[in-house]
């Protein structure tokens, strides 16, 4: 019966963020926001269909923290709606603007097209799912200095994390890079130019994933894997199975990539703001003897 409960929560949420993006397709016109270019090979109707099938995978990677978000639904809700907003809709538009020409205009605008999915989406997937009652999340309680400390540290790390994982398939992808070929109009930018939207993306994923941690009731180990996951999922699986213009080197290679630096990344997020699982569970053995 649990099983069949998932099966369903999934098939709702991809429902509700296919209606999402159809709608916002249908408005952004209207709207006057920026919109990627069609590419030559493609057709809205393949894209339909392979958003279509790649949703309830897209649902599949954000449970594992959906199922352990602590507070009402509105609060879980929003916190994953950040999140996908973030991550699926404003990141893959910066990075689409600084590598590629498929967005003539401004990705902050055009990003606005993400926020009906990503609400829907959210809605859908916590509603009657997570744990409601009141719980002692997983954020750390620390010292102003060292909240400060450990909040520039996870900031400045991102850089070097995705410089790693980046040189490691850089000699199957640049290639396409270098050649500055074909409709997507691939191109490297200036390393100042790298740097500072990287810096940027650190920011944003930063002020993304906290809610989630926040709102988090299980083990550090857990939320790793969670957070990890939802990221690489919604920065590279889901965006990927469905970017057919790219060679199958690229999608594989930045793929790759993707799952590596979320990962590592969901960690450094953890091990720096999160308090350690023993920490929590005294914390909420103490809230529930004073409820007592």
């Amino acid at each position: 019966m649990k099983v069949v409960k998932v099966i369903i929560r999934i098939v709702v949420a991809a429902v509700a963020y296919i209606i999402g993006t159809i709608v916002m397709g249908v408005l952004a016109p209207a709207l006057h926001l920026p919109e990627l270019k069609q590419l030559p090979g493609s057709t809205q109707q393949q894209a339909a269909v392979l958003m279509m099938l790649a949703s309830p995978l897209l649902i599949l990677g954000l449970l594992p923290l959906a199922a352990h978000l602590k507070g009402s639904w509105l609060h879980r809700c929003a916190a994953l709606a950040v999140l996908l907003y973030v991550t699926l809709g404003l990141n893959t538009l910066i990075e689409a603007k600084i590598f590629t020409d498929v967005l003539p205009g401004n990705p902050w605008l055009a990003s606005l097209q993400w926020i009906l999915p990503a609400l829907l989406t959210a809605a859908a997937i916590t509603y009657g799912f997570g744990e409601p009652q009141a719980a002692t999340g997983a954020l750390g309680s620390f010292a102003a200095p060292s909240w400060i400390g450990r909040v520039t540290l996870a900031w400045l790390l991102w850089p070097f994390i995705y410089f790693f994982f980046g040189m490691c398939v850089s000699p199957f992808v640049v290639p396409y890079y270098q050649a500055q070929s074909g409709a997507l109009g691939l191109h490297i930018p200036p390393f100042a130019v790298i740097i500072r939207t990287q810096l940027l993306r650190s920011a944003l994923f930063l002020a993304a994933s906290l809610p989630a941690i926040v709102l988090w009731t299980k083990s550090r180990r857990y939320l790793i894997f969670a957070l990890g996951l939802a990221h690489a999922m919604t920065v590279g699986i889901f965006p990927l199975l469905q970017s057919t213009f790219f060679p199958m080197t690229m999608r594989i290679a930045h793929g790759l990539e993707i799952i590596g630096d979320s990962f590592v990344y969901a960690a450094v997020l953890v091990l720096l703001l999160a308090r350690s699982s023993k920490r929590t569970k005294t914390l909420q053995e103490g809230t529930a003897a004073a409820a007592d």
